[in-house]
């Protein structure tokens, strides 16, 4: 589907979203990203990326989902524009609606000082600039990070000013246009923060790094001089030198547009206030996520999704680092405590001289006359291996390792690329391969395989596969498999096969005799299976989801006109227990159990469920089977209404001879129907 066309048929559905904190207020953009400018200009590496990035922390804490952007990945002029002008057509829907509206627009690519450049087209400033004037949003704030994007400014409308009001009712109107450099400067980007300068410090600061006044919400002028500044300071050494933010606005009012709030999100990462120093997040990928500078007496609160992150902190030439966990709805916060130093690496250059590791704000030459920048420092899981071969030891190694590591009693690495194999145990801190030993294994970080007689142990982010005769342990996120007696993980996501299996988060399978799934998702298959809030369906026996289907029903039936049966299970799944009762005289009761599916429809539902037991006592002993498919209506969460089909079928047991023995028996039909049942559910 054509940009134009999509954003066409969100529109009607755009304006009826809640307004996400911004009362009576409708927030769109439009994020556009384009690597390429041309035949005539090299590829950037980060555009899209960039824009990706930016339209994540709108959604996280700017109060646009995602329905209400619009996405262009390598548009030419005609589909940006054609976009801008559908944006017109649903901010003017919406006004007519009675609501307030604000409009970001975001671009992240190629220009000049004529205008922006589209792969093989050109989209001029004075056109840009009467296109999203022409959006008749209350508010429009245009972002644009190229080269000579401050041009922009200098075409008709548009006064620099020198600050943004301070007033923080947010009741302005008006345009404000932020360019990431002047008129006549390249905008940089860098292979080390993987973004361009500007809009990595942007994202940051939006995240909570550029909430100076920690009132929890950042503002249009906090967001652009914390940009501006980390941009100026990180490119003043680089070879294309300083690269200056530029703005321009016409915003009046009472007050300064708010950005992001900080509230917004339930998970944080919170930098307390005796900390000090530069600090990179980096996400379970080596993504980096965020960057900032801080200094003591004041915390920082950096607004992220729920995850694993390691932050590397970078103070006084010295490095230290820490591997966090945050769920979700928690503020995690750290300090000095939380960090281990380490030493930076030391390479061998060609030729044979050993050099030092380069500073975080050293110059590093790059292959695009945009793609020079500074080296932002990584943590040790991610240094390159400096041995090679085979290596034998007894336990006490201390170095990185490539190839085929073989430990008499144990070995022992930093980093292992390729496989460690100890008779008793292995440790390493960044596994790329395997770890075989007969009692331990144990990583901090894992891309690869772990195999062991007795325990497997992975306490960071792990991919691959742990495979032990009595326990795994995955402390951090595990994506892959796990196969042992017990099987225990954070955030496992993938496979848990073994006689108990347990996760905070489980999201894929899990098989055992005992398994719980935390607050995941995905399918169990069990004798027993516990969770909480669990999104999928378990097999088994016993089956108790906090909030799974877990209820008491008195049902109607046919054979036996009085039910009363007890179901748990997951959302969709559940197993129940039928206690069934005759009260015509000789009869008895009847207990059978049974496996069932709730498709819930609002609150309307249907119930259908299979059981089989057995008849104690009396002329009529035998075995029973039942069958009911039964729509229902719930007037809450512990009272509903249903009614619907049950078939039973009974028989009974007979005895001949003078003498009978259990081997001489006959089935004899005791009954067959099909009726309606009425029930109750509490």
């Amino acid at each position: 589907m054509i940009p134009s066309v999509r954003h066409l048929a969100l529109s009607l559905a755009l304006v009826g979203l809640p307004s996400l904190g911004w009362a009576d207020t409708r927030r769109f953009a439009l994020i556009a990203g384009a690597n390429d400018g041309g035949a005539d200009r090299i590829t950037l590496r980060y555009a899209v990326s960039d824009a990706t990035a930016f339209g994540a922390v709108l959604e996280d804490l700017g109060g646009v989902p995602r329905s209400n952007q619009t996405l262009l990945i390598e548009p030419d002029r005609a589909v940006l524009q054609d976009a801008i002008h559908n944006l017109a057509e649903t901010v003017k829907v919406a006004e007519e609606r009675g609501m307030r509206t604000e409009v970001v627009f975001y671009y992240s690519g190629h220009s000049n000082e004529d205008g922006l450049l589209l792969g093989d087209t050109q989209y001029d400033y004075p056109a840009l600039k009467e296109d999203l004037e022409s959006i008749g949003a209350d508010v429009r704030i245009a972002v644009l990070d190229s080269c000579a994007s401050g041009a922009l400014v200098r075409t008709k409308g548009g006064v620099a000013r020198p600050a943004f009001l301070e007033d923080r009712s947010n009741d302005v109107e008006g345009t404000a246009y932020l360019m990431s450099s002047s008129a006549d400067e390249a905008a940089q980007e860098s292979d080390a923060v993987g973004a361009s300068f500007f809009t990595h410090y942007l994202v940051s600061g939006l995240r909570g790094g550029a909430d100076l006044s920690q009132d929890g919400r950042v503002t249009l002028d906090e967001a652009y001089r914390y940009a501006t500044a980390e941009t100026l300071k990180r490119t003043e050494r680089t070879s294309l030198g300083a690269q200056h933010a530029t703005y321009s606005y016409k915003l009046g009012g009472h007050g300064d547009f708010v950005f992001t709030d900080l509230s917004a999100t339930t998970s944080s990462l919170v930098l307390d206030e005796g900390t000090r120093g530069r600090f990179f997040v980096r996400d379970d990928e080596g993504n980096l996520i965020a960057e900032v500078e801080k200094n003591d007496g004041r915390s920082v609160e950096l607004a992220l999704r729920p995850g694993t992150y390691t932050v590397v902190l970078d103070r006084e030439s010295k490095q230290f680092d820490g591997v966090f966990d945050i769920g979700e709805a928690e503020h995690l916060m750290i300090g000095d405590i939380e960090f281990l130093e380490f030493q930076g690496e030391v390479a061998t250059a060609r030729g044979g001289q050993a050099v030092a590791a380069a500073p975080p704000d050293a110059p590093v030459a790059g292959e695009d006359s945009e793609a020079i920048a500074p080296l932002a420092p990584v943590s040790p899981g991610a240094m390159d291996p400096v041995d090679t071969g085979v290596r034998m030891s007894l336990g006490v190694a201390r170095a990185a390792s490539t190839g085929f590591e073989l430990g008499v009693v144990g070995a022992i690495a930093t980093d292992v690329a390729g496989t460690q194999i100890g008779t008793a145990f292995n440790k390493a801190d960044s596994v790329e391969g395997m770890q075989v030993s007969l009692a331990y294994n144990q990583a901090a970080v894992l891309h690869g395989m772990q195999i062991a007689m007795g325990v497997n142990v992975v306490s960071g982010v792990s991919t691959g596969w742990q495979s032990a005769m009595f326990l795994n342990v995955a402390s951090g996120e595990l994506t892959g498999f796990q196969s042992a007696f017990v099987n225990v993980g954070e955030r496992v996501r993938g496979i848990q096969t073994g006689f108990v299996n347990q996760a905070r988060e489980a999201h894929g399978i899990q098989i055992g005799l005992v398994n719980a799934g935390g607050d995941g998702s995905g399918v169990q298959f069990g004798l027993v299976n516990v969770a909480g809030d669990y999104k999928g369906a378990a097999f088994g026996l016993v089956t108790v989801h906090k909030k799974g289907y877990n209820h008491v029903f008195v049902n109607s039936g046919t054979i036996d006109p009085f039910l009363v049966s007890a179901s748990w299970g997951s959302q969709y799944v559940y197993t129940n227990v039928q206690l069934g009762m005759q009260f015509k005289s000789g009869g008895n009761p009847s207990l059978a159990v049974g496996i069932g599916g709730h498709l819930p429809i609002r609150k309307f539902y249907v119930d259908g469920d299979i059981g089989g037991g057995y008849r104690f006592g009396g002329s009529a002993e035998g075995p029973v089977v039942r069958f009911r498919v039964q729509p229902g209506f719930a007037f809450g969460q512990h009272f509903a209404i249903q009614t619907g089909i049950i078939v039973e079928a009974q028989s009974a047991l007979g005895l001949l001879g003078p003498d009978p023995t259990p081997e001489v028996v006959t089935i004899d039909e005791v009954g067959r129907t099909v009726g309606w049942t009425v029930g109750l559910r509490f």
